[in-house]
């Protein structure tokens, strides 16, 4: 154990000597590839996309003073809007690349996982949870809600489970043996709990705008998601244009 403790301390000594300029950089390697492989096109960053991009790679990496800078809360999550193919899905999907890699990065003869170099992240589609609700019941809404907090192995401390919920809006009320269940307020209403008590990150991607948030969920819902997130808009306005894969 003790062995152990003296890697994790060595690991976090690397991480905080490894600057924000690196971190993007290895996250737009990641990106780059995607966006070859699924468009044989080279990703490029819109300069009206900038901020936000550079927003999510320091919430992600840890990098608050980053996110301070951009006068977004560190301490919250992400909900991003905009239109379809504005990339909401790609970043965390490029997330997600880099988390389950096993390449290193060297710097200053010391060896890192890149995959060390972001929270541990993961992502579902809020369409399938709600129709694995219908089939499964309230044990698929415990699994992102109760099942997000546990306890390490040696009980010393508490593993949360950050997760992105892409897709809000697009699943609809559920069935379960005559009970009606609305999957995603009442995850958001759990998680909500979860940030405040032990500042759980949730993040969502979304084509609504908060008017429509609210006409679908309600206030009370929209307000609990407003409370646990940072606002990030992508591919808005008459000029939007996508960014995700535009060749250079």
């Amino acid at each position: 154990m003790k062995v152990q403790n003296h890697l994790n301390q060595q690991v976090t000594k690397t991480l905080e000597l490894i600057s924000f300029k690196t971190i993007k950089s290895v996250f737009l390697d990641f990106a780059n590839r995607r966006a070859i492989n699924e468009q044989q096109k080279s990703f490029l960053i819109g300069k009206d996309n900038s901020k936000q991009i550079d927003l999510f790679i320091a919430l992600l990496s840890g990098h608050y003073d980053i996110a301070t800078e951009l006068n977004q809360s560190p301490k919250k999550g992400l909900l991003i809007l905009g239109n379809v193919g504005s990339g909401k899905t790609f970043l965390f999907r490029v997330l997600q690349d880099i988390l389950t890699s096993n390449e290193v990065l060297t710097l200053n003869n010391s060896e890192i996982l890149k995959s060390q170099l972001f929270k541990k992240t993961g992502i579902s589609n809020c369409y399938q949870i709600a129709n694995l609700v219908a089939k499964d019941g309230e044990q698929i809404l415990r699994n992102y809600i109760e099942g997000a907090i546990f306890k390490s192995n040696n009980g010393r401390s508490l593993i949360k489970k950050h997760h992105c919920f892409d897709d809000l809006g697009v699943e609809e009320e559920k069935n379960h043996f005559g009970s009606k269940i609305d999957a995603m307020a009442d995850i958001i209403f759990g998680r909500y709990d979860l940030f405040l008590k032990y500042n759980l990150l949730s993040h969502f991607t979304t084509n609504l705008t908060i008017d429509e948030i609210i006409s679908r969920y309600g206030h009370r819902v929209t307000s609990r998601l407003m409370q646990m997130c940072n606002i990030v808009i992508l591919g808005s306005g008459d000029s939007y244009k996508d960014y995700r894969a535009i060749s250079g």
